[in-house]
């Protein structure tokens, strides 16, 4: 029988030693503490130990179980070198409720970074091939004398996993959540007994559109003060908007849900209600969810639950023939909520050519991952404020002018689910803690049929009258009831529809934890930074 060493010696090629140049790279310039940069180094000075006394067994097999880590560790790195490590459960979330498209655009590796992976995966593949088709492991293993390699690899292996924060992070997390997984299960139960007791109060045929937008910050609007023309036709439609408006959450399936139901910060997991669309239907509304997704995700989510309260469901963007088609039912009360893709990462793949108004900007070819450097930051703020100008002004005009046909009344509302940073802080791209991810768009526009009522008119001048109060989504339900003459005992207790707004802490998910907006955030840093002001 041929030895374990010589196998390994003759096997070794320029592949593996390659892959290893790129592992040592990756292990080196991964971020951490310094603990895990001195585990690090302790397990590469044994690596490299272990290759010069020839223990090529220990050797290639440490090897292999590196490649594991350190894919393990590119992927959540390109996650949570943006989220700060705090919150892996997004990772999860965002991977299991989302499609293809906006999977790419989240962790976008690098060319160097694919390379890798692909010698990884090669690497391992030939090495396991070689192994088992070569070697008798189990008595190779003691003839050689390599028990004491066991030892070695669980020193390393131990250290290893001591040096690969986003590994225990996210072990330690799901341990945590896995009792709040159990009560969702019968959360979701326990909600679909659920009633709103919902009456509609108005007689008069009326379409309420809710659109949610994704990612557009309320402080690259044009039509809040920003000093760009993001919004060029929006400021000729008499919009409401409101500019000091934050989301409680800073990704989509954490906020969505607080949006859209009674859900607040405190309450975790699956929310034993349902959403405002059940409150609609319960009214004698027909209701409509259209969406760029597909209608159930991986995972039984409150997104995909909330989704499916809706009488009719259409996948689409934003399309308004399809809108017509729907506007043209023979319901004389109608809901639709509505939910694209918008200003979401990478922004530049979220406007047409022709409509790349801010330059430099980045395109599919120039596109490489940004560093918090000028030259990338106001290629990204570009490409950001060319996404706002398409998917808020170009294709928000489009749809309320579509709606200004309309013989019914009319209640648009907009209301973005999150914001995004953009550098602000010096590290902080789409993601994580930075006051830019809460910054929301949130506006309403109403039609001349709607406003020709006295009662409507002074529902809209409590609007205008709150217009720079410091607000957050929970306002969302109740306002959306009062505009629209839904009554029911079971509120959220926040409507804007009222002359002076009680003042309380802006309470909002911080990772896994409920903070103060305004204490936590005292300097909005999201104000300053890059931005444009001229």
């Amino acid at each position: 029988m041929i030895s374990v060493n010589q196998i390994f010696k003759e096997k070794i090629n320029y592949i593996f030693f390659l892959s290893l140049v790129l592992v040592f790279l990756e292990l080196l310039l991964l971020p951490g503490s310094y603990v895990s940069f001195i585990c690090r180094c302790i397990v590469l000075l044994i690596f490299l130990f272990c290759f010069l006394k020839k223990q090529y067994l220990t050797f290639s097999i440490l090897a292999i179980i590196l490649e594991f880590f350190v894919v393990v560790d590119l992927v959540t790195k390109r996650m949570a070198d943006w989220y700060f490590y705090q919150i892996p459960l997004e990772i999860i979330s965002i991977c299991l409720d989302t499609n293809f498209d906006e999977i790419r655009s989240t962790f976008n590796f690098s060319k160097l970074e694919y390379y890798l992976i692909f010698l990884l995966i090669l690497n391992a593949v030939l090495f396991s091939y070689v192994f088992f088709q070569k070697i008798d492991v189990s008595k190779s293993w003691y003839k050689t004398g390599n028990k004491k390699s066991a030892v070695i690899f669980f020193i390393l292996f131990s250290l290893f996993v001591l040096g690969f924060k986003p590994i225990r992070v996210t072990i330690k997390t799901l341990v945590l959540v896995a009792p709040e997984i159990v009560a969702d299960y019968k959360k979701i139960e326990e909600r679909k007994s659920f009633s709103w007791g919902a009456r509609s109060t108005d007689l008069n045929p009326i379409t309420v559109v809710l659109f949610l937008g994704e990612t557009h910050r309320g402080d690259h609007l044009q039509i809040n003060g920003y000093g760009r023309e993001t919004t060029p036709n929006l400021m000729t439609q008499n919009v409401i908007s409101f500019g000091n408006a934050i989301s409680q959450a800073s990704y989509t399936l954490a906020s969505t849900p607080m949006i859209l139901s009674r859900k607040n910060v405190n309450d975790k997991g699956i929310f034993p209600e349902k959403s405002l669309i059940t409150a609609f239907k319960e009214a004698g509304y027909q209701t409509w969810y259209i969406s760029y997704l597909k209608q159930a995700h991986i995972g039984d989510n409150e997104i995909n639950l909330i989704i499916k309260e809706a009488d009719h469901y259409v996948r689409a963007g934003v399309d308004s023939e399809i809108l017509r088609q729907v506007l043209d039912d023979r319901s004389e009360k109608k809901l639709i909520v509505y939910k694209t893709i918008g200003a979401h990462f990478l922004y530049h793949d979220r406007y047409p050519k022709d409509f790349e108004f801010f330059v430099p900007s980045f395109d599919s070819e120039s596109y490489r991952v940004p560093q918090p450097v000028e030259k990338d930051i106001v290629r990204l703020i570009n490409s950001y404020d060319n996404a706002i100008r398409y998917s808020v002004d170009f294709q928000i005009n489009s749809i309320i002018e579509l709606l200004k046909q309309r013989q019914e009344q009319v209640v648009f509302c907009f209301v973005s689910d999150h914001g995004t940073a953009i550098f602000e802080d010096g590290k902080s791209l789409y993601g994580g803690s930075s006051p830019a991810n809460y910054n929301i768009a949130w506006f309403y526009w109403f039609n001349e049929e709607y406003l020709k009522e006295k009662s409507h008119k002074k529902l809209v001048n409590f609007l205008k009258a709150h217009v720079n109060e410091k607000i957050t989504s929970e306002y969302i339900v109740d306002t959306l009831f009062d505009l629209s003459g839904i009554q029911t005992d079971k509120r959220k207790g926040y409507s804007l529809i009222t002359e002076k707004l009680s003042q309380h802490p802006r309470r909002v998910l911080n990772g896994n934890t409920v903070v103060d907006y305004d204490k936590i955030f005292t300097k909005n840093k999201h104000e300053e930074g890059y931005l444009f002001t001229k």
